[in-house]
């Protein structure tokens, strides 16, 4: 037989079975043993190998009373066919993950008023469930999130319901609300009174909120209703440290100050009438028509669990 490999003939003759008849025989060094494991006679595995062979044009194995040994370029291919075979079964394995929602690509944003309570949570939550799942992130606002599902860049959102101006192509479902409060630092003027304040005491300080876009209709979100904000900022970490150092009031998520180490730095004002809405609702928005693979559910789902414990 020829010393070189015809690579034209190799590619034709080379399948999935023929790899698994090669490397079998190369494991065994026994045409009988590597028969069994292959489930066909004997017989035909020597006619299989021998025909590829011959295709090839070189010789892939020698045969001998002690019985099967590969040659040096049998040895080579053998090698080449392991690593193929290895890349197989690490994709058959990544779809079968993917199948259960453990694996793939995951892309999502999320509103800073969420995000700053969700956020590290749910990529936890994540981590711990799925470890081989690839997550990409980011914390955008509610027109941009609603621009990234819509052009197919993020596979879904989570934005707060009174940000989001519907529109057909989204489908938007409710995972959770968060309960809204006036929040000072500990030792501030109104939090001495220890009964609610007028609007007409809320007016001379500071009013921090998150920054809110007007909606496309031209509506303006007024979280101090009947008042506007003075300090707007979608760095809610940022506000924490502003309401804390000066006389600032910041309306924010009560569940938010729960879970900060400074809680107690905090003290919840009560206005005497308020007329701003008390439950801040949130929704997942993804495409309508748009197929998913299972771990975006699961990635939604797991959202709206820790939302619901929030």
């Amino acid at each position: 037989m020829a010393s070189f490999v015809n690579m034209d003939a190799l590619k034709n003759m080379l399948n999935f079975r023929r790899a698994q008849q090669l490397v079998a025989l190369a494991d065994e060094r026994s045409f009988t043993r590597a028969a069994y494991r292959l489930r066909m006679t004997q017989p035909a595995l020597s006619r299989a190998v021998a025909l590829i062979e011959e295709e090839c044009g070189l010789r892939l194995f020698e045969r001998g009373r002690g019985g099967v040994e590969l040659t040096v370029a049998g040895a080579r291919l053998v090698s080449d066919i392991r690593q193929i075979l290895g890349q197989l079964s690490l994709v058959e394995q990544n779809l079968l993950m993917q199948g259960k929602g453990e694996a793939g690509t995951v892309r999502f944003a999320i509103g800073p008023l969420a995000a700053s309570h969700l956020m590290d949570d749910l990529l936890t939550e994540c981590v711990r469930r799925w470890p081989t799942l690839h997550l990409a992130s980011a914390v955008l606002d509610t027109p941009s999130i609603a621009a990234g599902v819509m052009q197919g860049d993020l596979d879904f959102g989570i934005c707060s319901r009174g940000t989001l101006d519907p529109d057909p192509a989204l489908r938007i479902m409710t995972i959770g609300h968060m309960r809204m409060g006036f929040f000072v630092r500990r030792g501030h003027p109104l939090a001495k009174r220890g009964s609610p304040v007028s609007w007409d005491d809320i007016a001379r300080f500071p009013r921090a909120a998150g920054y809110n876009r007007p909606l496309r209709d031209g509506r303006a979100i007024r979280p101090f209703a009947p008042l506007e904000s003075t300090i707007e900022c979608d760095d809610y970490e940022a506000l924490r440290r502003v309401t804390l150092r000066t006389d600032a009031i910041w309306l924010t998520s009560g569940s938010l100050i729960r879970k900060d180490s400074t809680e107690t730095a905090f003290v919840e004002i009560q206005p005497q009438r308020d007329p701003a809405p008390q439950l801040a609702e949130f929704s997942a928005i993804t495409l309508k028509g748009r197929s998913q693979i299972p771990a975006v559910h699961h990635v939604i789902d797991a959202a709206a669990r820790l939302m619901e414990a929030g």
